[in-house]
């Protein structure tokens, strides 16, 4: 008989849910597995959850100092506690309920804390009875995350530094598995580069750039980093990504036409990204956890632009410290950093030597491998 795994997640940011869509996709195509994935935001109390994550993409893409003041102010036990008991009142329901207790799960895979806490609630009254795993989305686990640290079986992240700070919160060494961010397998698929070249009439003399836009809100102000390439006309290819943000890919293409430049590939939504992993030399890209994930997985080094604050100044950190990445905290270091980049070879080829330390077992496997001995 199947074991029924639940994936909780919340669309604050568009990572959560790619994890969680990865992780069911996974699971379902290579063991005896039926998954189920809920957006908790759908099933919250009306209007607050819709509230909730306008208020949050808008500071974090309009005020990120804001949203770092108010994430960071949260960042201890009482103020988490207190907060994840709010959520849990206002994202139960009996429609959740409901929908949770009829497909009763045999595990629960949490990509964002509010699916842990609720899980561990209905746990603790007898509503469900699962095995309950939480998969930390970023570098380093904010206090939100550990509120339901007794009722975890295993909490997934991504470096041995913070599994040190996890011992040290009270957690146990059974408990934490440094297996990082799961990314789906069929990303990860390396293309020959020459081919690629061709297949995009690229020329294989200059370097390529993949830049991830971001295809949230925050998108246009990220902008400017892109136009800045093109106004001094640097030698490289660049593939554009702008996601699903319509308005960041139209300005991009009249950006392009304004300074007539070559060798440039603009991309809205794409479902062939490993191609353009394997064709780059380098990213640019704000630190998403999912994203730079991707980035390291793939062994290209990164160049930081423009973070939404918060989680993303703590991922900055980690991928700037161990040398994974370069962060351009204006636009004079963003075009000294570029530079480097772009016509320095022994400054990459040591970022990417320093990449190639880190376990590329993928870290789905590693999860699948978890839920097997739970199970």
């Amino acid at each position: 008989m199947k074991k029924r795994i639940l994936i909780p997640y919340a669309t604050y940011g568009s990572g959560h849910k790619s994890i969680a869509e990865y992780i069911k996709k996974y699971f379902e195509e290579n063991g005896e597995y039926v998954c189920l994935t809920i957006d908790l935001i759908s099933y919250s109390v009306p209007i607050i959850g819709t509230v909730s994550k306008k208020s949050a993409e808008f500071l974090m893409t309009k005020l990120p100092s804001i949203w770092s003041l108010i994430y960071f102010g949260f960042d201890n036990k009482l103020t988490a506690y207190i907060s994840g008991k709010i959520n849990i009142k206002l994202f139960d329901n009996k429609k959740l309920r409901k929908k949770i207790q009829n497909f009763n799960p045999d595990i629960t895979i949490a990509t964002h804390f509010l699916g842990a806490d609720l899980i561990n609630e209905y746990n603790k009254k007898g509503i469900t009875n699962s095995k309950l795993i939480t998969v930390v989305t970023d570098f380093k686990s904010h206090e939100f995350w550990l509120n339901s640290l007794k009722g975890l079986d295993a909490i997934i992240i991504s470096s041995l530094e913070e599994k040190i700070s996890l011992l040290k919160k009270g957690l146990k060494n059974k408990q934490i598995y440094t297996s990082g961010i799961p990314i789906a397998p069929h990303l990860l698929i390396n293309i020959n580069k020459k081919d690629l070249q061709k297949k995009y009439k690229f020329n294989p003399k200059n370097k390529t750039i993949l830049f991830f836009v971001g295809g949230g809100n925050g998108a246009l102000l990220n902008l400017v980093y892109f136009k800045e390439i093109l106004k001094k006309n640097y030698k490289c290819n660049i593939i554009f990504i702008a996601g699903k943000n319509k308005l960041a890919e139209k300005k991009a293409k009249e950006y392009v036409k304004k300074y007539n430049s070559k060798n440039i590939k603009i991309c809205g939504f794409v479902n062939n990204i490993n191609e353009y992993y394997s064709l780059c030399d380098f990213v640019i890209t704000k630190p998403g956890g999912a994203q730079v994930t991707e980035c390291l997985l793939f062994n290209k080094p990164m160049l930081l632009i423009k973070n939404n604050g918060g989680q993303e100044i703590e991922n900055r950190i980690y991928l700037v410290r161990h040398g994974y990445a370069k962060n351009a905290k204006s636009k004079t270091s963003f075009n000294k950093h570029l530079k480097e980049l772009l016509y320095n070879d022994k400054e990459l080829e040591k970022m990417i030597k320093k990449i190639n330390k880190i376990d590329k077992k993928t870290s789905m496997e590693k999860l699948f491998n978890i839920v097997e001995k739970l199970k």
